[in-house]
């Protein structure tokens, strides 16, 4: 396993794994699913980041970033627009007289797990590159199956339509 990789321009990728906290509970699976997507284009646009990769799962997340040297490892930038989203749905839930109780103080520790990964596999799977394994990995295949069949992945072919989130492909010499 490699670790992210500088590139000549003066970025760096950075592969990381979200879990879920509880708020996920409170919100219809594929609702929760669009509202992350529709932030990580929001990331895209503001935040000037490149996403190269994702898989948007039921309980989890794998993201597949780069930015500048200056690009804050441990995705503080990602809470912002998320939480004023999550809770404006909570918000409108109330409205109609269901209550919550979600805490927003914690920023990112409050919505998910993070972990940073070194799995260039993992890389490679997002990125819709090919990875020769000289032996048999069943979590390995696990991954390449579970992104072929989950419907927020960068790697799926919309058939002419648009990827729910905007990615910025790699040419096809990418290291």
């Amino acid at each position: 396993m490699e670790k992210s990789k500088v590139i000549i321009d003066g970025t760096k990728r950075q592969l990381f794994k979200l879990v879920y906290k509880n708020w996920h509970h409170h919100i219809p699976n594929e609702f929760r699913k669009i509202m992350i997507a529709e932030y990580l284009n929001k990331a895209v646009i503001d935040e000037n980041i490149n996403i190269h990769g994702y898989l948007i799962m039921e309980y989890k997340m794998i993201l597949l970033v780069e930015k500048s040297i200056t690009f804050p490892s441990n995705l503080e930038w990602f809470p912002d627009f998320f939480n004023a989203t999550f809770k404006a749905y909570l918000d409108e839930k109330e409205q109609y007289g269901e209550m919550t109780n979600v805490d927003f103080g914690g920023g990112m520790a409050s919505f998910f797990l993070t972990q940073k990964l070194y799995d260039k596999d993992i890389e490679f799977v997002l990125t819709g590159r090919k990875v020769i394994k000289p032996y048999h990995d069943p979590s390995f295949l696990k991954l390449k199956a579970i992104s072929k069949q989950t419907k927020y992945c960068s790697i799926l072919d919309y058939s002419g339509g648009i990827s729910p989130v905007m990615v910025n492909k790699f040419p096809d010499n990418a290291t």
